[in-house]
């Protein structure tokens, strides 16, 4: 009977342990293609893992390099949000790495793609002038999607009459 009891007692305690060792699962989501000024997510998820993990999110390419470090719990997700501010033409690279809780290391090269620049339009107040009639006008900056640009840095504004810049150039 005692016998029965140990070798019932062994095979338990081995069917638990072998429960409590399972794999962590994770995924990747991002875009294959990134541009300036835009917003790059990286979604990380953490699936059935036994305990939290840490992940480091990098994007690496010939003049940018960020990173980004996201903790996670079992069956949690997180966006990480990159804006790069100028890429250039070159290899790029998605560089995820489980830095505890779950060890891996996954790279993914990302198209960047060439930014043209912003749209800029010139609106005067009427559209024929006589001489001497004084010029109003604005300047619009726009993205691609027509909506205003956001940027970092002043625009400068120079108005040239036949080669030559009237005033000192405005700052906006």
């Amino acid at each position: 009977m005692r016998q029965i009891v140990a070798a019932l007692v062994f095979v338990l305690s081995y069917f638990m342990l072998v429960a409590g060792i399972g794999e962590s699962y994770y995924s990747i989501v991002a875009p294959g293609v990134i541009k300036s000024n835009r917003k790059y997510t990286v979604i990380v998820s953490l699936h059935e893992a036994v305990e939290p993990a840490k992940f480091n999110i990098r994007i690496e390419g010939p003049q940018y390099h960020m990173s980004s470090d996201a903790y996670l719990q079992p069956h949690e997700s997180q966006s990480i949000v990159f804006v790069p501010q100028k890429l250039v033409q070159g290899s790029h690279k998605l560089v995820v790495e489980g830095v505890s809780g779950l060890v891996f290391r996954n790279e993914s090269f990302i198209i960047a793609l060439h930014y043209v620049g912003p749209k800029i339009y010139i609106q005067t107040d009427k559209a024929v002038y006589k001489p001497g009639d004084e010029v109003q006008f604005r300047v619009l900056i726009l993205d691609e999607h027509t909506r205003p640009l956001t940027i970092a840095e002043p625009i400068r504004v120079e108005v040239m009459v036949r080669g030559t810049v009237l005033g000192d150039g405005k700052y906006f």
